[in-house]
């Protein structure tokens, strides 16, 4: 009896799950769950300008220097807002920026931008080139290289 009970329970907690996982239907209705679930941010508290960093130190830095909290820190993408703009912490690796990309289309961003370690260009670029986006939100506009470098430092 006790193993029938075990295996009811379980099979409960899977079709409670599916059935959340089935309620979105389209990716907008993902995207829309996902975003505030990764970042522990309200949809609408999100600015339309957006800086993602994968360093703590420039999320910290950002809180300290405009006395604004830092959202999400028991979560995958912490963030910080102010005056604006947003700034998200995606964390490391590719598929992490892959992912925010793709879950700030929930949003509809009027500009991104990724900051980090300096000298991340190919050769091929040079100021004044525009960098197309290689993400698979074709609403956000290609990357101008600057003309002047600016460091974001304490």
């Amino acid at each position: 009896m006790i193993n029938n009970e075990k295996k009811e329970m379980r099979y409960s907690i899977l079709k409670f799950s599916n059935r959340h996982i089935m309620n979105m239907k389209t990716k907008k209705d993902i995207v829309e769950d996902w975003l505030p679930r990764y970042t522990g941010r309200a949809l609408e508290d999100f600015s339309k300008h957006i800086i993602l960093t994968n360093f703590d130190y420039y999320l910290d830095l950002f809180a300290e220097k405009y006395n604004a909290p830092i959202i999400g820190e028991n979560k995958n993408m912490p963030n910080v807002s102010h005056d604006g703009i947003t700034m998200i912490n995606f964390g490391m690796g590719s598929a992490n920026a892959a992912t925010i990309l793709d879950l700030l289309s929930a949003i509809e961003p009027e500009a991104v931008l990724f900051i980090g370690k300096c000298g991340g260009l190919k050769a091929k670029h040079h100021e004044g080139d525009y960098v197309p986006h290689f993400s698979t939100t074709p609403s956000l506009p290609a990357a101008r290289v600057p003309t002047e470098l600016h460091c974001f430092s304490g």
